[in-house]
């Protein structure tokens, strides 16, 4: 009886999936069907550590983990989303064209980063060696500057309040504006990333940056 059962399970079982893979190879004939690998979806946040005696911010503790940070140049990023509330700026020496080099660098209340398996990033979370609420630094060169708040940044304009004032910790010149959510995203030529410690967020990779 165990037998007849299992035959005729077994026998059901080939003749569904037979049926099938007939109704795809019809449905999908003369096609390419391309199965991409998911991401992985239990990737745990990074919560940061030393390697050899240098601190990795991207670190998750694992023999996986330790390869990638120690290999990658920049960590990557889905999103960045940040309440900006001013603009500092580092001017730099003028180039043999009279122009000078300027980074800047955004002010901002909060924050929100999330990473490609979904893992997200804000001051209360954000891991530095200190173990403490941090707001890294947000750099945007002064080549991207007009690109990105025209075209990526949800078409909002920064709008400046008081005037030019040195930040007494940086020394940097900073302006105030008035708070404004602004989301930045990977795109093809534009990825949002962070130094391998963490301080810095880079609002478009330079793979010439050192």
């Amino acid at each position: 009886m165990k037998k007849i059962l299992f035959l005729s399970i077994f026998l059901i079982f080939n003749l569904g999936f037979s049926d099938l893979n007939d109704t795809i190879k019809n449905h999908y004939k003369n096609r390419i069907i391309l199965v991409s690998k998911p991401k992985e979806s239990n990737r745990k946040a990074a919560t940061g550590g030393y390697i050899d005696g240098k601190w990795y911010a991207w670190y998750d503790n694992t023999f996986i983990g330790k390869e990638e940070v120690t290999t990658e140049k920049f960590h990557k990023f889905k999103s960045l989303e940040v309440e900006v509330v001013g603009m500092k700026f580092n001017y730099g020496d003028e180039d043999q064209y009279g122009d000078r080099n300027l980074d800047i660098y955004l002010k901002v209340s909060d924050f929100k980063l999330t990473d490609e398996y979904g893992n997200i990033y804000t001051p209360n979370n954000y891991p530095n060696e200190e173990k403490k609420k941090f707001i890294p630094n947000i750099v945007i060169d002064n080549r991207d500057l007009e690109r990105y708040f025209e075209h990526y940044a949800n078409d909002k304009n920064l709008k400046f309040i008081g005037s030019e004032k040195i930040d007494k910790s940086s020394k940097l010149v900073t302006l105030d504006t008035v708070p404004t959510k602004l989301t930045f995203l990977t795109r093809q030529y534009e990825t949002v990333c962070a130094s391998n410690d963490g301080k810095i967020i880079y609002l478009s990779c330079d793979i010439n940056r050192k």
